[in-house]
Order: structure tokens, then C-alpha cells, then sequence
């Protein structure tokens, strides 16, 4: 009886100690939850302050350089450094919403990693040729080595994608360094057809605590540091994001205040298959033939009025059309040698205009002129039938240069 008895007590006590074990590691669990929400809560919190505070200052700047404009009408040489004042504001909002699109459309959609043949050289060159007038305005030398023979053999590259892994770090290279030099580096390493392309600064540095979490979204180097360099904390992660599935690994190498150094190893196979025209527009001025018939679909007043005051000063003919049916009266009696169509318009889109100039049997270039560039949106387009696509808002030399490369007229 009394062995019984104790049996019973000890299963007792057994029961009651693994019951307890359990709870306590569910009640571990969900404060481990909580506390994984409550961090990411205040992760999202800060980022969402950050971005206010990241539009916001160069809309100020903007809406201070229209304000100055208007009262200074009158003196010429100030308008000029106003307008370059909005340039710059222009430019870091258009930095901060790449970033927000690209984390979406990279981390959510799992937008495609999409090799073709192409020269890495020609990537290289156009990413250099638009970081070069940021590093001159700071005072920086841009420097680069990039073998001949990368401008002779093709590799099978993403160019879209590897470009926002260049131009992310050649961003933040030129962000935190206030004097000296930026160097791009290109090496072939010969095995497995893999390239290192190495990034070099003589900025403020990271510190060693920091460059284990610099890659993750929303982290950034200092919070006091933000205040005075700004940015959303999502460039490296996006990086970061993008070497991993291209099958590569980023290396960082940094001290503070003696600079940084990032290692980019992406596999790029090298292909002899002839090269295909290029997705990204080479940002080179052109001089455009007076002889140019251009059409522009837009049934924004103001859109239409930019598109033809940035093309005021070439010699080229365009006619305006406010919406889908204006475009179709108007082609049926007339002949274009490019037309910019607008998306996103009341009535007859530009999809289903598209659509109806292709039963009309043209063969003008089409360009889908558009604010949407989601990676569905831009595939839609080139389904569709699109020659190529302008996205909004777009840069007079980028306008030029679509225009050089489908004419190709002669000056």
C-alpha cells in the first residue's frame, strides 16, 4: 500500500514538473513573440518617421525654391542656384522611393533574377556616367578600373538588377565621404566565371559592432549620424537582397573614419551569343535630327507642357494628343517617327490605345510613358507590345536618348 502510494506521488510530482516545463516554455515563446513584435513595431515606427522626415525635407527644399523663384524674377544668377537647389532635392526624393519600390518588388514579389547576354562594361559605364556629376558637387574624385575585356566578351548578367547593386553602394560611398576619392574596381577571377567588383571609399567608416547588422532593413550606421547624412536604411538591404540571389556574397571591410571597402562576387558566365539591344538607356547626350515627328499621348496639361519644354531646345516637331481618342484621329491621318504614350489615362488607357494603333498596322517605335514600374506593370508593357518604357518622372537626357536610339536619323 505504502509503495503504492509513493508511486503515485513521484508520477504526481512527474506530471506536475513536465506540465510546469511546459508552460514555462510557452509563456518563454510568447514573450519571445512579443517581444520580437514589439521590436519590430518599433522598427516600422521608426522607419515610417524616417521616411516622413526623408520626403518631407527635400519637398521643403523644393517648395522654398519655388517660393524664391517667384520672388526673384528678376535676378537671373540666383534662379540658376535656386534651380540647382531643386535638382538636388529632386534627386534624393527620387533616391528614397526607388528604395521603397525596390524593397517591395525584391523582398514581397520575388521579381525574377532575368540573364541575358550583355557587356558588364556597359553597365559599369552608365552607373559611373550618372554618379560623376554627385561626386564633382562634393568636391570627390570617381575613379574606376574596368578591364578592356570586359567592353569584348558578354556575360550572362541581369543589367537591371546588377545596376541598383552598383548604384546603391556608389551612393553610399559618395553619402559618407566628405573628401578624397571613390574607387570601382572591376576583376575577373576566373573561377566559375565569377567577377569581384570592389568598392572602395575614404569616408567616416562603420564600426565593427555595426557591420554585422548594416545589411538588415531599416538598420543604419547611427541614429545621430542619420540626422546629419539622412537615408531609409534600406539601400544595403537591398544589396545585400540581390547579391544573395544572384548567387554572390558581399564582404565589408572598415574602419571608422578610414574609409570602407565593399567585395561584390557575382558568378557572371561568359556567353559568345550576340549581344541584344540594351533595357537601360545609355545617359549620353545626342544631337537630335530637326527632321523628328514626334507624338505625345498625355492627358495631364502640365506632363505634356514639361515633355515640350524639355525638347524646346531641339529642333524636333511634336504634336500633342489630351487622351486615347485624340491619339487614334490623330495617327490615322498622320505619320510619327516615335510616340510616348501615356499609361494611366480617363477613358481609352494606353494599353487599349496600344492595342487599336497595332490593328492600324504601324510600325512606330511605341514607348509606354508611366509612373507605373512595378515589375508586373513593366512585363505587362512589354507584353503588351511596348517598344520600351519611360518611367515618370524622367530626366531631359533621358528623353533625348530614347528618342537618339529609336530615330536614329542623322543631324
Amino acid at each position: 500500500m505504502f509503495l503504492c502510494t509513493f508511486v503515485l506521488i513521484v508520477l504526481l510530482v512527474l506530471y506536475l514538473n513536465i506540465n510546469h516545463v511546459k508552460q514555462t516554455k510557452k509563456l518563454f515563446y510568447l514573450k519571445q513573440e512579443q517581444y520580437v513584435k514589439e521590436q519590430n513595431d518599433k522598427d516600422r515606427e521608426a522607419f515610417l518617421s524616417n521616411i516622413s522626415h526623408e520626403i518631407r525635407t527635400p519637398l521643403n527644399g523644393l517648395y522654398g525654391v519655388i517660393q524664391s523663384i517667384d520672388e526673384n524674377l528678376n535676378e537671373p544668377s540666383k534662379i540658376k542656384s535656386f534651380i540647382h537647389t531643386a535638382l538636388q532635392s529632386y534627386d534624393h526624393i527620387i533616391y528614397i522611393v526607388d528604395s521603397i519600390l525596390n524593397l517591395s518588388k525584391d523582398k514581397y514579389e520575388e521579381a525574377p533574377i532575368n540573364l541575358r547576354p550583355f557587356y558588364l562594361a556597359d553597365v559599369m559605364d552608365l552607373i559611373l556616367h550618372e554618379q560623376e556629376s554627385t561626386a564633382e558637387r562634393k568636391g570627390l574624385s570617381l575613379t574606376s578600373h574596368v578591364p578592356e575585356s570586359e567592353a569584348l566578351t558578354q556575360r550572362m548578367i541581369d543589367p537591371i538588377k546588377l545596376s541598383q547593386i552598383i548604384r546603391n553602394l556608389l551612393h553610399n560611398a559618395i553619402k559618407f565621404t566628405n573628401k578624397g576619392t571613390i574607387t570601382l574596381n572591376v576583376e575577373s577571377l576566373n573561377i566559375n566565371d565569377q567577377v569581384k567588383i570592389t568598392i572602395t571609399d575614404t569616408g567616416i567608416g562603420i564600426p565593427k559592432d555595426m557591420q554585422e547588422i548594416i545589411f538588415e532593413a531599416f538598420q543604419q550606421v547611427d541614429s545621430k549620424l542619420n540626422k546629419q547624412y539622412s537615408g531609409t536604411g534600406l539601400g544595403l538591404f537591398i544589396v545585400s537582397s540581390l547579391v544573395k540571389r544572384m548567387g554572390g556574397k558581399i564582404d565589408i571591410y572598415s574602419e571608422p573614419n578610414e574609409g570602407t571597402t565593399f567585395d561584390v562576387i557575382i558568378p557572371m558566365q561568359i556567353t559568345q551569343e550576340p549581344k541584344k539591344e540594351p533595357d537601360i538607356i545609355q545617359n549620353i547626350p545626342q544631337d537630335l535630327s530637326a527632321d523628328i515627328n514626334i507624338l505625345v499621348v498625355e492627358d495631364n496639361d502640365v506632363n505634356r507642357m514639361i515633355f515640350c519644354k524639355l525638347l524646346e531646345k531641339e529642333q524636333v516637331k511634336i504634336t500633342e494628343a489630351i487622351d486615347g481618342y485624340a491619339c487614334l484621329e490623330i495617327v490615322e491621318n498622320n505619320s510619327f517617327d516615335i510616340i510616348f504614350l501615356d499609361i494611366q489615362m480617363p477613358g481609352l488607357d494606353g494599353i487599349k490605345t496600344f492595342e487599336l494603333l497595332q490593328k492600324m498596322n504601324i510600325s512606330t517605335p511605341i514607348i509606354a510613358l508611366t509612373g507605373n514600374v512595378m515589375p508586373n506593370h513593366i512585363s505587362q508593357y512589354y507584353e503588351t507590345g511596348f517598344t520600351n518604357v519611360l518611367a515618370k518622372p524622367y530626366k531631359r537626357s533621358q528623353l533625348i536618348d530614347m528618342i537618339f536610339k529609336y530615330t536614329k536619323k542623322p543631324s
